[in-house]
């Protein structure tokens, strides 16, 4: 009976590797390189390789210059990324709608922090193409567009945790396998050797990667089951019950606040000044500034905090912006995936270990082959 289960499991083991290897193999090979899409960014993409400036020009007047021919009512969303290391100049997005009746277009826009000169908006290279396979396929629109395919990553996820757990019941031997491979033996059993060696090492990371992959990738697809089950297909009900109620246009025209003026208020909590900024319903008096500043832990991507754009006075924050044990340990997924949490050693860590794996997992499928 004993003998029976561990052949199940080391079956299951082995199917779920097969009928899923090549593709674990490719978003995990990705994954580690797309590790240093910074850094490739700036190979790239002569712009982000600029000074960074010691004293910023003010970035309103360039905000105005570029939406000032558009009505205010139709801004849908406006914001400033303000200079950083990576990016040491001013980018602008925007949601525009052209006329009332139409849909909202994306724009963006990137000025010299020091002369304001516009930069030239490069297209994508392969820095975003191997992150972007890596979270999301790059899945076609005509098939359910990105989200569909971040969620297949994600039960790419759930699928190699199932192979990790399958893999630790079927070797009743572990401990041994850390130092065992047999130089003299057949092809196949120096790949069995190396596959169990490399997994055993790589066991916490691999374990690691694919929790918070497989998070990250179904997460995606809760809202959009969460509001088929429950509100017949309104996810607008499920983001209002989760975050609370969006606040709406007043339609009453009001000075706003400048986004110089506002990137100077620091938090309330650790002082830091904001690196993003983005404003709802620009000239309206219902206007509201989401600040975001990085966090004192690095095992945050942003800290946010809501303002009114024209009292700037402090705005309660939403079900997802309070601090709790929950979400702050959903805040710490994205961080601990992607390595950002740390240094340049970091992140050689992180591809030694993403590469053990894909190699990992490449030998797995040689063995069941060569079998």
């Amino acid at each position: 009976m004993e003998r029976d289960r561990r052949v199940r499991i080391y079956n299951a083991h082995s199917w779920t590797g097969i009928s899923l290897g090549l593709f674990l193999f490719t978003v995990c090979f990705t994954g580690s390189v797309a590790l240093f899409h910074h850094e490739l960014q700036s190979w790239e993409d002569p712009a982000r390789r600029l000074a960074m400036p010691e004293t910023p020009i003010p970035v309103q007047p360039l905000v105005d210059e570029w939406i000032g021919e558009h009505d205010p009512a139709n801004v849908t969303f406006l914001a400033v990324h303000m200079p950083d290391y990576y990016e040491p100049y001013y980018i602008g997005f925007a949601n525009v709608r052209p006329a009332e009746d139409e849909p909202a277009e994306f724009q963006s826009i990137r000025w010299d922090a020091t002369s304001g000169e516009i930069l030239p908006n490069r297209e994508d290279g392969l820095s975003t193409w191997l992150l972007d396979f890596h979270r999301d396929l790059m899945w076609p629109d005509s098939l359910g567009g990105r989200q569909i395919g971040r969620g297949i990553v994600g039960i790419a996820g759930v699928i190699m945790l199932l192979s990790i757990i399958t893999g630790i019941l079927t070797h009743r031997k572990i401990l041994k396998e850390f130092f065992t491979y047999r130089t003299k033996k057949t092809v196949r059993v120096k790949w069995k050797d190396a596959h169990n060696f490399l997994g055993i090492w790589s066991l916490p990371f691999s374990t690691m990667i694919a929790f918070t992959g497989a998070w990250l990738g179904i997460v995606v697809l809760l809202l959009p089951i969460t509001a088929m089950l429950v509100f017949k297909g309104d996810t607008e009900k499920v983001v209002e019950v989760v975050a609370g109620a969006p606040a709406e246009r007043a339609g009453i025209s009001a000075p706003m606040i400048s986004f110089d003026e506002i990137a100077t208020r620091r938090h309330s909590e650790t002082g830091e000044l904001p690196v993003y900024i983005l404003s709802n319903f620009w000239g309206d008096q219902n206007a509201e500034f989401t600040l975001n500043y990085k966090p004192q832990s690095k095992l945050y991507y942003y800290v946010s905090e809501r303002v009114s754009a024209v009292t700037g006075e402090r705005l309660p924050p939403t079900g997802l912006d309070e601090p709790s044990a929950a979400t702050r340990t959903l805040a710490a997924l994205s961080p601990l995936h992607y390595g950002t949490f740390g240094g340049a050693a970091l992140k050689f860590l992180y591809l030694g270990l993403g590469l053990a794996t894909s190699v990992m997992i490449a030998l797995g499928n040689m063995v069941w082959i060569e079998r």
